[in-house]
């Protein structure tokens, strides 16, 4: 984007969702149903996924204030896992 008009403004607009292969390794981190089938969609009890994504979260600012993005990004827009009503309360 900088090279198209080096003088823009960015707003980072990022969503945390866990790759498949997070997934596969932490099953006990999914959303469980009342049927107790668990869901690709992280617990919102997981405290394991909430950790992993502050240090990306974390680790992305770090990034997007660095140079030679330091003095064009003027906000982000954080979207946990979607946006919008979470998946599987939306399932019932």
């Amino acid at each position: 984007m900088l090279r198209c008009d080096p003088e823009a403004y960015l707003f980072i607009r990022f969503t945390i969702y866990p790759p498949k292969s997070w997934t596969e390794l932490h099953p006990q981190e999914g959303f469980v149903t009342k049927t107790e089938v668990p869901l690709s969609h992280p617990a919102l009890a997981s405290d394991l996924f909430f950790d992993t994504a502050a240090r990306f979260t974390a680790a992305l600012v770090r990034f997007c204030e660095s140079p030679p993005l330091t003095h064009r990004v003027i906000g982000y827009a954080h979207f946990h896992v979607c946006e919008g009503p979470y998946p599987p309360v939306m399932a019932g």
